[in-house]
């Protein structure tokens, strides 16, 4: 198995919740970012 841990995450577009569309990448321009995934159970 391939271990992709330092391989960039890709720029996709986010959109937020006022509509507006903004590339990934803007989040982290100026520190750095977590992402969180979460799955709803139930």
């Amino acid at each position: 198995m391939r271990d992709d841990r330092s391989s960039p995450a890709p720029d996709v577009p986010v959109t937020l919740a006022d509509g507006r569309r903004l590339p990934l990448s803007d989040f982290w321009r100026a520190q750095t970012l977590v992402l969180v995934f979460l799955r709803h159970f139930g």
